[in-house]
């Protein structure tokens, strides 16, 4: 076999194999299955605990962060809410003592749980800090007046 020739089919090959790697993330959502994957197995810790309540089905709302005094124009946890879909969403707080962490998740029966946690200014502590504490809800969901969904009678 002549040199041209073996460079034409390598390169064929090559469009071949990325065409095949490009299909499969977009046709089987491999791309989704690696980084839920990886949230499971390394993620943030808050996370992890409302993904595990809500349900493999949920909406992630993602993590907002909220200043001090600000308002949010986020509307997922509502409008999944208001749909009745099983969600979770996680808002930082800045306060006076670095962060805290709040999230929130409702399963697919319905059910609310809130969690929160104290990272301080050390955000390592996400990944391998002590868990998030459970925080007594009261089984009804609302919007605080900055915008953030929960299920406690907290301001």
């Amino acid at each position: 076999m002549r040199l041209k020739t073996q460079r034409k089919i390598s390169y064929l090959l090559f469009v071949f194999a990325v065409c095949a790697v490009t299909f499969s993330i977009f046709h089987y959502h491999v791309d989704k299955d690696v980084a839920d994957l990886y949230i499971e197995k390394y993620g943030d810790k808050m996370d992890r605990t409302l993904k595990k309540i809500a349900g493999p089905d949920a909406f992630n709302c993602g993590r907002l962060a909220v200043k001090k005094g600000e308002l949010l124009e986020n509307r997922c946890a509502p409008k999944a809410d208001e749909e009745q879909h099983a969600f979770y969403a996680t808002y930082t707080l800045q306060t006076d003592s670095g962060s805290e962490i709040r999230g929130i998740a409702r399963d697919p029966a319905g059910h609310y749980a809130e969690y929160k946690w104290y990272p301080g200014n050390d955000m390592t502590r996400v990944y391998f800090g002590p868990d998030p504490e459970p925080v007594p809800c009261t089984g009804n969901f609302r919007i605080t007046w900055q915008g953030r969904a929960t299920c406690t009678d907290e301001r």
